[in-house]
């Protein structure tokens, strides 16, 4: 989930269900092979992000966990980078603003330059870290990273 702005969704509340619902069909399916996994994790993920949006940080917290766990247990680094860039967001809605350079920072890393359009959400987040500090030069650096990446195939 990229944005919280009221435009992007009419209540927050409603990306819960979706997202209730596909942690559900994960659950339903054998767990015999990797893709099952992967399907469960991106569930928590997305379960997760939906209760950081609808601001349930609690919820919010337990489920990203619990996906970011079981991604370095099945070592999915693409999807572990967009938890760390959900708990950055988490972190940083809740003011602890090193905790949440730090998760942002460790997602970028982990991209390297093999995932872009997390990295580039890595950037994004650490811009609007740097900016809420004050710091306008390394958020300028970031934000243009982010833009970058994100027109790496044209605008």
């Amino acid at each position: 989930m990229r944005s919280t702005s009221p435009s992007a969704i009419d209540s927050l509340f409603l990306a819960v269900l979706p997202a209730r619902h596909a942690l559900a069909l994960a659950d339903a399916c054998a767990r015999d092979d990797s893709l099952v996994e992967r399907n469960d994790i991106r569930a928590l993920w997305l379960m997760g992000a939906a209760h950081r949006a609808a601001g349930q940080p609690d919820e919010a917290e337990r489920h990203l966990h619990k996906a970011l766990e079981r991604c370095r247990r099945a070592n999915l680094v693409e999807m572990e980078a967009n938890v760390l860039i959900d708990l950055a967001r988490l972190r940083a809605a809740a003011g602890v603003m090193d905790e949440a350079q730090r998760l942002a920072q460790e997602a970028e890393v982990i991209t390297g330059n093999s995932y872009i359009v997390p990295r580039g959400d890595a950037h994004l987040e650490r811009a609007k870290l740097a900016f809420a500090r004050g710091d306008k030069i390394t958020a300028k650096d970031h934000a243009q990273k982010a833009k970058d990446l994100a027109t790496c195939d044209g605008p």
